[in-house]
């Protein structure tokens, strides 16, 4: 009886696995970044922040990211650059995406250069 009930299950979840490969537009480039709506984007250098690795842009990143939450929500863009913060502070409805070419540069030790994590390469 156990057997069959995970079998019919399994195809439960084959099927429905199935049927959303067949959704049109659901393409693996087209899930990598949900399409933008211009004043849902914060831009980190509106904001201040300069990414040339020496200026110390965490103000500007936490402007950036408060005035994404007080608009009820968008995308920080960072443009490509080298990015010097301390803490920044995250909030509901604001995510944060990291052009090509981005790097953080961790100012515990400054010799130490990381990459910037994207999830969506």
């Amino acid at each position: 009886m156990r057997r069959e009930f995970l079998k019919s299950a399994g195809q439960g979840v084959a099927g429905t696995a199935a049927a959303s490969l067949l959704l049109p537009g659901a393409r693996a480039e087209a899930l990598s970044m949900p399409p933008l709506k211009p004043a849902s984007v914060f831009d980190v250098k509106h904001h201040g922040a300069k990414g040339d690795g020496t200026t110390i842009d965490t103000p500007a990143i936490n402007r950036a990211i408060e005035t994404a939450a007080t608009a009820g929500g968008g995308t920080v863009l960072f443009p490509a650059g080298t990015y010097v913060c301390y803490s920044i502070r995250l909030r509901s409805n604001v995510a944060l995406y990291l052009d090509h070419g981005d790097e953080s540069l961790d100012n515990v030790d400054k010799n130490r250069i990381l990459p910037a994590q994207r999830p969506f390469d």
